[in-house]
Formats: C-alpha cells, structure tokens, sequence
C-alpha cells in the first residue's frame, strides 16, 4: 500500500514508488531446486552471533483452521500474526458497505470498531504477543492511527493539525506504535508511547520527509527518509535519527524491510546498475550479496539475525537465506517457471512462502534448517479436503503459519499445537453457476474433523435471502464430510453464499464464503460511451502513468440466450493499451449499477478476462455523475495464477457499492430495467 506519496513532489514520489515494487514476479526459466550456498561478503558479516538456530524440522502435519467469512490482510510478514495464533485484519462489512479492522483469535473474528463513528472504515495493520492491535482508521475526512487493547480503539492522534492524517504500521512487544503522519503536508515517522505522539523528525532537512517501516522490542525504529537528492534508511533510538548509509555511494538510495530485536535492520540499496540486500548494525552497512549477478530483496530477519528473501538466479527469482556468511539459495518446488519467493522468518529460521510446482501451480512451502530442500506445505496437511495453500506470508516462532488458501485466508498450527477441542476444517464452496434467476442455485462443501467423535451442524447463510439448514454427511474414515445446499433467487445480482458449521463443542464454528451469479435474461441492457481520467496505479505495467482513456460497450441478452451479447472497447491512448471484446459471460443489471464479465484481447491478441462495472448516475438521483470500472486480467500458466493488467478501481472500499469506478471525464452510461 503507498502511503501519501500524493504530499510529495513528483520525482520524489516515483522515487518511493520505485522503492516499493517487490521484486516477486515470476519471470523466466531457472534451474536447480535445492539449496546451493554462495559466499557473498568475503570475510563474513560478523556483525553478531549470526549463527544457524537449532536444527529445526518441519512437522509431520498442520491442521487447518479457517479464518473466516471474507477475512483478509494488509501486508504480509510477521507483523501480522503472532504466537497465540491471532491474527490482524479486516473484513468488508456489508450492511455498511465499508472495511473494518478485525483480530482473528482462533478462527473467531473480533470487531475492533472505529474511530469517531460506527459507519467510519478502519484498518488492522500489526498485532503483538498480547494481542494489542495497531491500525488506522477513517476520522472525519482524514486517517488516524489507533491502539487496540481488545476492548477499547484509542485515537493515537496526528502529529500537527486536524487536517493532518496518521497510519500505524508496527507495535513492538511493549505497545509502542510507529508509524507516519503528516506534518504541514508532509510525511514524518513518529513513535507513539501510548500516551504522546513523537515525530521522529527527518533526515538533513525539515523540508524533507521520512516514513516508519518496523520497530522492535526495544523501540528501535526503523525506516527511510530523503536526504538532498537521494533517500536513505534510517535507525531511531526515541531521541536520535541515525543515518545508515547505502551501499558504494553517498549517493545510491537505501530503504528498509525488516529489523530485530538486537537492531540489526535488513533492507536493499542501489549498487551499480542493481539493488543488493544489507544487513546494518547502526555502525556498518554490509552488502548481503546475489544468487546471480543482480538484484537481492530481503523481506525478513530473524532474532538471530538470519535474513530471507529473494534473488534473481538466471531468469528467475529464488528465495534465500543468508546466514551471516553466505547468501544460500533455498531452490523451488521443482516447477518448470522454476521460481519462489520467501515472505517470514521465525526464531528457528523456518523460511515460509510460495514457489512455483512441477504442475504449474503455485504453492506454499516452508524450509527449515533440516530440511534438505523445501516442502510443500499442501503435503502435510491434516484433514483438510479440498483445501490447496497458495503462499504461505508469516510463521510465529511457536510455528503457527498463516497461509492463502483457495478458502480465503487460513491458519496452520502444527500438530502438536492444535488445541482440544477443535473447528472443524472446510474446503471451498462449489456452485453451479452463473444461474438465471428462478433456477436453483446449488452448492456443496467438503469438510473433516480431527476430532473424529465430533457431530456436526452446519447453515447456510444466502444474502438477502434467509438461511436454511445444510444438507450434512458426517465424514468416515479417510473419507471426508459433505455439506450441501439450494436456494432460489429472485432477483439478478451477486449474492455472498455462507457457510458456517458447529461440532457441539466449545470450538468456534468454522465458516467459508463466496460469491455467486444470478442473471436475468430479460431484466434489461446497459450501454456507455465516452472518457476517464485513467489514475495512477491502474495500469499496472507502469502504474505511474495517467491520462485520458476512452470506452464505448454495450451488453444486453438476445431473445432466448443464456449468455448476453454486445462489444466492448477500452483504450487507454497513453499506454498504449486497446481492449475489444465481443465475447461475453454473465451480465447483472440492478437499479443504477450493471455488472458483466466476458473475454477479449488487448492490441488484437492474446487471451484476456474482463469484468466491466458501470453506474448511471441518474438512476440514483438526477445529476448524479456517472461511474466506470473494468478490470482486465489474463491467466499465467508457469504460476498458475491471475494477473492483473488493468484496474482503474484504486480504492477498495468503493468496491460493490454505487461509488465504484471513475466518474466520467465526459459521455454517458445508460442503465435499462426492463
């Protein structure tokens, strides 16, 4: 997520911007998929006792606990998870159509509220061992950042003016809040007591800006600030910012990733036409090195000071690990794209994240000290059918991981430390649509137990349309549970599908969700033309470019049809980029907004998914500006996954809700009910 990158000059903020792009792409073809060691510093770092932690192996099974209904996370890494297993987050919460920052304990979500108002949205961003909870929330017109006690959301404040916002991004063991507030319009980190705000100030120039990334134990900060015509990591002691350098020259940018609890901060700074990852004791800053000939990002470092992260190899990136001596490379999963990408690190240097498979896929792996090459997480999974683990961003030291799944987010938990009694574990919901209202739409879930003795009860929430009692098949042996259900819809849309199961137990129920389409052949059509301001981040090739980008579409179903019909055409003139589609999916029409979803191509080739949002203002109250949204994707078969080429929707809160899209520079949109 950037933060205020719109309070800063232009070059200074594509500066930042290019700071931020995590060097995690699959690209390319590599080779090998066990760890190899490369001697990267010469006479080592030394800097402390930067020796292996005990041989640590990864455990013979995880249970799955599923975090629940529409569950998601800010950032990856440890910050978010810590060793109770609980989790900080947020949720949509649809009555409200808003986001709202939850702690997840154990598979049971926790509202933490927010500021100044009930309808407000609010942000969980880092919990720590007791379960404070840091974030930020929406406060009058602006952000601030809050503290979390699990009973109470305090408003930490900003550090100047009312008008001036604030963000946490860290808390430390004791409850210390870093984070960044503007100050007279520009971004300066501050330290937060629980009582006071502190700006930490700047680097060279009160004119300059300077911005939090982590703290530890001891209330060490660490983070970056501009100095003349560059940017530099810094180390804040609560009294002194401290200058840490960059690799070769004055001159080359340094940035932070990750500090521990001995102050040793991780980060990756210019070297010649490249980045290499460091390793800074406050005093020297030593060049951590490459697999290859360029490019090392670090994104964790341990209380040993082990530091993981990634590197190009060839082609491809590989994740490593670096023991103080050599930068070792910890291989992939055997796929062919060949490439993995390393998220946490915990005290007994278990490495987690995600790499590419021999199938193709992508999967979440862990890789600990004795282990021979890395693990795919999905094999030691207990009882979880239906169940596939994406990546893997974040393992506390008593070995709790949380993980994507194709159930949303999800909680692992070593055997050994699967509590008694226990949820039971859901796999995905399965449907049969997209389904023309009137026809029953019908779902089906997988589920198991650990506890095998376990009897089970399970409901089916439908949105706007009550509950019903699942259809349940208890599981037997090595056979897995079902649960299944129907309902009927009588309107067009996209309705949220629920389902949450009890053991009879003291256990929180487990829940899964997703979405469903209902269309009505004869509900209607919508048609539009004319122009946005394409915004900064939506074209994700460079997502600093802008300008002006025109459409024309019209989708409505045939007489008879059970797909809709019509064309699509987006150009966005400054890329380049020029979208046609005449094949499309589903279309949804309801009051002022329509949704479809179809396939096209970009330039006249290739294959492209698209979904096209569209509001017309009107329908909703006369001179209401009308909206549009389309986003533009296309599936990567060496990482099995979804990539995103276009998205003009920034925002997310907006997201569902008649303020979805970009207002139209000019034209108009046509929304028709029949």
């Amino acid at each position: 997520m950037r933060i205020y990158l719109k309070n800063r000059p232009g070059a200074i903020r594509k500066a930042v911007a290019w700071a931020l792009i995590p060097l995690l792409a699959a690209c390319g073809n590599g080779t090998g998929s066990s760890p190899n060691a490369t001697n990267t510093s010469g006479s080592g770092v030394n800097l402390v006792a930067t020796t292996m932690a005990v041989a640590a192996i990864t455990p013979a099974s995880y249970t799955v606990a599923n975090m629940g209904e529409g569950f998601r996370i800010l950032s990856t890494g440890n910050r978010v998870l810590n060793e109770h297993g609980q989790v900080a987050g947020y949720k949509n919460i649809p009555d409200l159509n808003i986001d709202r920052a939850f702690r997840s304990d154990g598979g049971v979500l926790n509202d933490l509220g927010a500021l100044e108002s009930a309808v407000n949205y609010s942000y969980a961003t880092a919990i720590n061992a007791s379960g404070l909870v840091a974030g930020y929330s929406q406060f009058g017109n602006t952000d601030h950042a809050f503290l979390h006690d699990g009973t109470t959301i305090k408003d930490l404040g900003v550090l100047e003016s009312a008008a001036d916002s604030s963000r946490a991004v860290a808390i430390s063991a004791g409850g210390l809040v870093a984070g960044n507030s503007t100050s007279g319009g520009i971004t300066h980190a501050f330290l937060h007591d629980g009582t006071i705000m502190k700006d930490l100030g700047v680097l060279d120039s009160l004119k300059n800006y300077s911005e939090a990334i982590g703290i530890n134990a001891s209330g060490l900060v660490t983070g970056y600030s501009s100095l003349g015509n560059t940017t530099h990591a810094f180390l804040h002691d609560g009294s002194t910012m401290k200058d840490l350098g960059a690799l070769g020259s004055r001159d080359n940018r340094s940035f932070p990733t990750a500090i521990n609890a001995s102050g040793l901060v991780t980060g990756y700074s210019d070297i010649g036409n490249t980045t290499h990852a460091f390793l800074n004791d406050g005093t020297s800053m030593i060049d951590l090195g490459a697999l290859g000939s360029s490019y090392s990002y670090p994104t964790a470092i341990n209380a040993s000071g082990l530091v993981t992260g990634n590197s190009y190899i060839g082609n491809a990136i590989h994740a490593f690990l670096h023991d103080g001596t050599s930068m070792i490379d910890l291989g992939t999963l055997g796929g062919p794209a060949a490439y993995s990408a390393a998220r946490a690190i915990n005290a007994s240097g278990q490495v987690v994240g995600k790499s590419a498979a021999t199938d193709n896929s992508v999967r979440a792996f862990i890789k600990s000290p004795a282990d021979s090459q890395m693990i795919d997480l999905n094999t030691r999974l207990t009882n979880a059918p239906g169940v596939e683990l994406f990546d893997a961003v974040a393992i506390s030291d008593s070995g709790y991981i949380l993980a994507e799944a194709n159930t949303g987010w999800v909680l692992l938990k070593p055997a050994v430390a699967m509590p008694d009694p226990a949820p039971a574990t859901l796999g995905p919901i399965t449907a049969n649509d997209p389904v023309a209202v009137g026809t029953p739409v019908n779902v089906s879930v997988l589920f198991s137990d650990i506890n095998t003795s376990d009897t089970h009860s399970a409901q089916w929430t439908w949105e706007g349309n009550g509950t019903s009692p699942g259809v349940l098949t208890e599981p037997s042996g090595a056979f897995p549970g079902t649960i299944k259900g129907s309902t009927i819809f009588s309107a067009a849309g996209l309705y949220n599908v629920t389902l949450s199961v009890t053991d009879g137990s003291i256990a929180p129920p487990s829940t899964v969700s997703r979405q469903v389409v209902v269309y009505d052949p004869s509900a209607g059509f919508v048609t539009g033309g004319g122009w946005i301001m394409s915004p900064e981040g939506a074209y994700k090739a460079d997502e600093h470019m802008t300008g002006r980008a025109t459409f024309g579409f019209v989708s409505k179903y045939l007489k008879g049809a059970n797909k809709p019909s019509g064309e699509t055409e987006f150009r966005f003139q400054t890329s380049g980029l020029n979208f046609y589609s005449n094949n499309y999916d589903w279309l949804v029409v309801g009051g002022a907004r329509a949704q479809y979803k179809g396939s096209g191509t970009i330039n006249g080739t290739g294959s492209y998914q698209f979904m096209l949002t569209a509001v017309d203002g009107d329908l909703i109250a006369k001179g209401t500006p009308d909206r549009f949204r389309i986003r533009i994707w296309h599936h990567d078969d060496r990482t099995n996954t979804d990539v995103t080429d276009y998205d003009n929707q920034i925002d997310s809160i907006a997201a569902g809700s008649s303020l979805e899209g970009t207002v139209l520079g000019g034209g108009s949109i046509n929304v028709k009910i029949r």
